[in-house]
């Protein structure tokens, strides 16, 4: 589980960055949008999904965005392995495919419940 508390400072606004990176690039597959579906209209479609269906646009987005390696870290640093430590660069690479994009999806959905000012 992640702790929305922890999503602060410079990580937490690069992780927030990342998961609109990712929305948009789910967005930006024909296959996934409604008709002629804007992007404010998809986020607004987004806002009233289910968590489960927001962690899937964020594993599809993930699967098809070009994410930077320092993208990749800002949203895993606020993960941990199973001995509490939290992933980085040492120890992302330990991390199977499928946990990758899990662990990805469930921080995402994290940051886009925190309320924000705009």
């Amino acid at each position: 589980m992640i702790d929305a508390e922890e999503i602060k400072g410079i990580k937490g606004a690069a992780a927030f960055h990342t998961a609109q990176v990712l929305l948009l690039s789910y967005y930006m597959i024909p296959t996934f949008r409604e008709g002629k579906e804007t992007y404010l209209e998809f986020l607004d479609r987004f806002s009233k999904m289910d968590d489960e269906e927001k962690q899937r646009v964020f594993k599809i987005g993930a699967t098809f965005a070009d994410l930077k390696p320092n993208e990749v870290e800002a949203v895993l640093c606020f993960a941990k392995d199973k001995n509490g430590v939290p992933y980085g660069k040492c120890n992302i690479g330990t991390l199977g495919i499928n946990e990758f994009y899990e662990l990805i999806s469930e921080i995402c959905l994290a940051v886009v419940n925190i309320k924000l000012f705009f």
